[in-house]
């Protein structure tokens, strides 16, 4: 009889754990997914055989496995997270620039996790990883509720790592599969504080050293949750942190360590694996630990699974690695760039071709000539391999010089002085609107002197006496489209103003001043107002356009330097609404030249 009862308690025992787990309640050997992916994180800056390093990724360097050859299929970080997260290459899911998105139909590796009972998390650190991007699908919480136009304008790698143990924490234990994104190096002239509160200097270092530190704290609090044997983690650099414009390995060989989950606590997994991977493989991997099940579309694409638990890997040494410059079409309607790695050789997909042998040349600085037998064969087989997906060579023009000298005046929100660039160049039309907001007339005056009408402005808004300084440059306005009509005693004197100003706000102003007192007066203000409104509305959809994609050069997205209706109402103070369209523009630290 106890025998009978025995058996039945262990029966129930086990019915009971069956139905429990089939509500969803977790069993400790089930895994998490957790992929932090960085901003900049190039290989170099991360490296295991220095002494110096410590925290998070002085553990990964101990506990991980650690490829030596991990290539971006992008130069671009929004394009290599979809790929990330679809397994697909951005010339397949679609979403290959900054102003692109991942369209509903592209199943991702977080919908996968939902179905299969995961909960999802996506905490995003700032631009461009927004949810409107479509990176948002499959995530029941996508955090990228972040205040974009004021400082630091990115939620550092401390909050976001916050915010994942906090959700974490919130609900009954649960499988996951998460994604944190980290900017932090994006933004190097940002100050930061260590554990103890010191102050570190504004470098890349400083915030290669906070984002080890909150690795460190993410490892430590997994590790006091009882989760670190159990969650795979993959940290993952999105680009090299580099040129945009560039597909050499300063911009596209990232960092890219995983801390597969432990069946034992003491399992080891810390090697290195030297073969060329891509971050298509990773996205690969991450549908495999989902799904149990490779896509069917392996086509150039490996699973890394295979080194998991052996550090030799079981795919071919001798695969191609692709990876596309879509930034120099996106930003300035030039050619797509192609490029090839294949061993130690990287070949580059222009007018004229470039191939270079990293084994002898590591900053591929010294391209070979096709002169030789072996650099010959490499030419045919690169350039057979792009004609037979009928891409062309890339022509390539040089982007515009104006882009480079600007960006690292948007990073550190010191604008530079560029009196030899036209007005039509972007970059200083962005300097004389932010001047304008900022009442900064004295530079203003002395940069845009070769401007007549903004040079008018400043000198007007300067001086104490401003009729003296107007008769004094009325001369100089007399020559500008529009020019005279900057001054009162012209206002009446409209009947030849559209043959010489065809500015149909500033004529509607004119009409409206004309028409004061009259009957017709309501009608002329109201006809103005929504003319000016509407180009406004205008100028402000194209900085926000850039406020959510970061685009530094999408010719939609330029905000336009102040037109001749803006200059008039400026100068006579028209106080139409609250222009301030650079404040929260000038510094989103998109690019890390």
């Amino acid at each position: 009889m106890d025998e009978i009862m025995k058996i039945s308690a262990l029966l129930l025992i086990f019915f009971t754990a069956m139905v429990l787990e089939g509500c969803g309640f977790r069993r400790s050997s089930e895994k998490n997914i957790l992929v932090v992916a960085i901003e900049g994180l190039g290989f170099e800056r991360v490296p295991c055989q220095s002494e110096n390093l410590k925290d998070g990724f002085a553990t990964l360097c101990e506990e991980s496995i650690r490829f030596t050859h991990a290539y971006a299929n992008s130069t671009g970080s929004l394009p290599n997270l979809a790929t990330l997260l679809t397994g697909e290459f951005p010339w397949d899911h679609g979403l290959r620039g900054q102003t692109q998105w991942l369209r509903p139909h592209r199943e991702t590796v977080a919908e996968k996790a939902l179905n299969h009972g995961l909960r999802t998390l996506f905490v995003s650190s700032g631009l461009p990883m927004l949810s409107k991007s479509g990176l948002n699908q499959g995530f029941e919480n996508f955090d990228d509720r972040i205040d974009l136009f004021n400082r630091p304008r990115f939620r550092p790698a401390s909050q976001v790592v916050e915010r994942f143990l906090n959700w974490v924490d919130g609900e009954e234990p649960q499988p996951f599969f998460g994604v944190l994104h980290f900017s932090d190096l994006l933004f190097p002239y940002r100050s930061s504080k260590t554990a103890e509160g010191e102050l570190r200097d504004l470098s890349i270092n400083s915030q290669l050293e906070e984002i080890s530190e909150e690795l460190g704290h993410l490892i430590t609090a997994l590790k006091k949750r009882g989760q670190w044997n159990s969650t795979f983690l993959a940290v993952v650099g999105l680009s090299g942190g580099g040129d945009p414009s560039s597909l050499k390995s300063k911009q596209t060989q990232v960092t890219l360590m995983i801390k597969p989950s432990r069946l034992k606590k003491d399992q080891g997994t810390s090697w290195g694996v030297d073969f060329n991977v891509s971050l298509a493989d990773l996205g690969v991997t991450l549908n495999e630990l989902v799904t149990g099940q490779l896509p069917q579309d392996m086509n150039e694409k490996t699973s890394l699974k295979s080194v998991f638990y052996d550090p030799t890997p079981s795919w071919d040494r001798d695969r191609l690695i692709r990876t596309e410059m879509y930034w120099s079409f996106e930003n300035f309607g030039l050619d797509v760039v192609q490029s090839l790695r294949n061993q130690s050789f990287f070949y580059v997909h222009q007018n004229p071709p470039l191939l270079y042998n990293t084994l002898t040349d590591r900053q591929e600085i010294s391209p070979l000539t096709d002169r030789n037998g072996l650099s010959e064969e490499r030419f045919g087989q690169f350039r057979d391999y792009f004609e037979k997906l009928g891409l062309a060579p890339a022509v390539l023009v040089e982007v515009p010089s104006w882009f480079y000298v600007g960006v690292e005046g948007f990073r550190k929100e010191v604008w530079p002085q560029s009196p030899h660039l036209s007005f039509g160049s972007p970059l200083r039309g962005w300097n004389a609107r932010k001047l304008i907001e900022e009442k900064r007339w004295g530079e203003l005056a002395k940069n845009f002197k070769d401007e007549p009408l903004i040079h008018f402005v400043a000198q007007s808004k300067l001086s104490e006496s401003g009729s003296l300084v107007q008769e004094g440059l009325k001369e100089k306005l007399s020559g500008v489209d529009c020019g005279v009509y900057f001054f009162k005693s012209s206002f009446k004197n409209t009947d030849s103003l559209s043959e010489h100003c065809r500015v149909d706000r500033l004529l509607q102003f004119l009409d409206w001043e004309r028409f004061k007192g009259s009957d017709e007066e309501l009608f002329y203000e109201s006809q103005f107002r929504w003319s000016y409104q509407l180009w406004w509305s205008r100028l402000e959809l194209g900085a926000m356009n850039y406020a959510a994609f970061g685009n530094l050069g999408v010719p939609l997205s330029w905000p336009k330097a102040p037109d001749v209706s803006e200059l008039f109402l400026i100068h006579n103070d028209k106080k139409i609404r609250n222009r301030n369209l650079m404040h929260g523009f000038t510094s989103h630290g998109k690019y890390q030249l």
